[in-house]
Order: structure tokens, then C-alpha cells, then sequence
């Protein structure tokens, strides 16, 4: 038998505007590609706190694989984030690693228009990151804070 009668009410997808905001890098956990299993991914979440509730954006960081502009992508991004992070950039171990994922860092959101099925959907990707210069708090002056006016769409 299931109850689902406590189970949280679906919401919309919120979309933000492209721009900076700060995330939180949270549950870093390694992965196994189901198309080849010799190839391994580090699935990384960008928690972003917005007016209207939480955004989650994750991404997959290919360091495991045998497309070397995968493997060099992944390596990019990794770089870009630990330099973010204020982390090392030399590690001794896939464990190692996933203990550098967290902390606060900016991040620049774009949105990339896909197709999915017979409709056209928009994806918020993560084109940058850099240092918070300041932390304790949730926003920073120049973030942006949003309300529900400010949604283009």
C-alpha cells in the first residue's frame, strides 16, 4: 500500500532570468553513464535561493570518459568551480573530490532553448562561475533579488 496524502504538491518550474546569482554547490555524488559503463560522471547541484522558492540546476561532469572533449569540458568546469570554491586544484582522489563540492559560489545563468517531444522548452545552463566576495548572507548588493514582476515571461 502507498499513501501519498503527505507527498508535496507539484509547483511550477521556475525559470529565472538570465544573469549572476549566488548558489550553493550541494550533493556531489559519482555516476556511471548508462550508454557505457567505463564512463563516470561527478553530478554536482547549484542551489539558488529566488523570492518565489529554491532552484535546482545540476550538471554532469564527464572526468570519466573516453570523448576527450567531454573529458576536457569536465575538466574546465571542475577547475572553474574549486577556483570558485577557493579549493585545490590538485586531488588525490575521486572521495577527495566529492568533499570539495560545497560552499557558495556566483554563477552566470544562460537559457538554451530545446526540443523536447513536439514543444520547445527553455533550459537554464551555467555558462560561468566565480568567488562570492562576501558571505553570511543570502544576497549580495549587486544579486539579483527577484520578485514575480520581474519574470519576462
Amino acid at each position: 500500500m502507498f499513501d501519498f496524502s503527505d507527498a508535496k504538491d507539484m509547483s511550477e518550474k521556475i525559470i529565472l532570468p538570465e544573469g549572476d546569482y549566488i548558489a550553493w554547490v550541494t550533493n556531489p555524488s559519482w555516476g556511471i553513464s548508462q550508454r557505457n559503463p567505463n564512463n563516470r560522471f561527478l553530478r554536482v547541484e547549484f542551489l539558488i535561493r529566488d523570492t518565489r522558492g529554491d532552484v535546482k540546476i545540476v550538471d554532469y561532469l564527464n572526468l570519466y570518459n573516453q570523448n576527450q572533449n567531454a573529458k576536457d569540458l569536465a575538466y574546465s568546469r571542475v577547475k572553474a568551480i574549486l577556483t570558485a570554491l577557493g579549493k585545490p586544484l590538485r586531488v588525490n582522489s575521486d572521495q577527495e573530490l566529492l568533499g570539495l563540492f560545497n560552499g557558495q559560489l556566483k554563477v552566470k545563468i544562460y537559457h538554451k532553448m530545446e526540443m523536447y517531444e513536439d514543444r520547445e522548452i527553455i533550459r537554464m545552463q551555467i555558462s560561468k562561475f566565480d568567488k562570492v566576495e562576501s558571505s553570511g548572507h543570502d544576497f549580495s548588493e549587486n544579486e539579483k533579488v527577484l520578485t514575480s514582476q520581474d519574470i519576462p515571461f
